[in-house]
């Protein structure tokens, strides 16, 4: 295990998850290991077959505490990554709305801007586009008839069926 400790010793993590991790499976880990190099290989080397069973049993103690310990810190860790999941979660559904209200804010101006220049060159126009263009081909026909409307209204088709009104009167 050469540079483990070290490794994790440099990394930056919560408290909780420090303590557990180098701590408390540390030192087990160190005696598994320690036991391992100066007396279960010793044995085995020598053909001490009893002895080497004595050792391993020994150092499967080390072993079930160290991973009691590693089995905190995976605990540890999956409830941080919820937790860090969780808050990601909130930010993405939080940008999420403020981009569906930003959208439905453009929208509505988008629509009431149109709204106002239609309104305006319908004004201009003084009724719908159609009906100015019928009364002036009407009238480029002659049919000086069309211009009278008591509501002419203001505007293009305004001034037209005055035009159409006064040619009248003047032919």
């Amino acid at each position: 295990m050469p540079g483990g400790h070290a490794f994790w010793q440099k990394e930056d993590f919560p408290a909780n998850l420090r303590v557990a991790l180098l701590d408390k499976s540390a030192p087990p880990a160190k005696a598994f290991y320690a036991q391992l190099r100066g007396q279960l290989i010793p044995a085995v080397r020598a053909g001490h077959t009893e002895e080497a069973q004595n050792q391993l049993r020994e150092m499967r103690k080390h072993y079930l505490q160290h991973r009691q310990h590693i089995d905190e810190v995976v605990e540890k860790s999956t409830l941080l990554n919820q937790q860090a999941e969780a808050r990601a979660g909130e930010q993405v559904n939080f940008a999420l709305t403020l981009l569906l209200a930003i959208f439905a804010a453009v929208t509505a101006c988008a629509i009431a801007l149109v709204t106002a220049i239609s309104r305006s060159i319908l004004r201009q126009v003084g009724g719908e586009p159609g009906e100015a263009l019928q009364l002036v081909d009407a009238l480029a026909k002659g049919e000086l008839r069309h211009a009278d409307n008591p509501a002419a209204g203001g505007g293009i088709i305004g001034a037209t069926r005055q035009l159409g009104t006064t040619l009248r009167q003047t032919v």
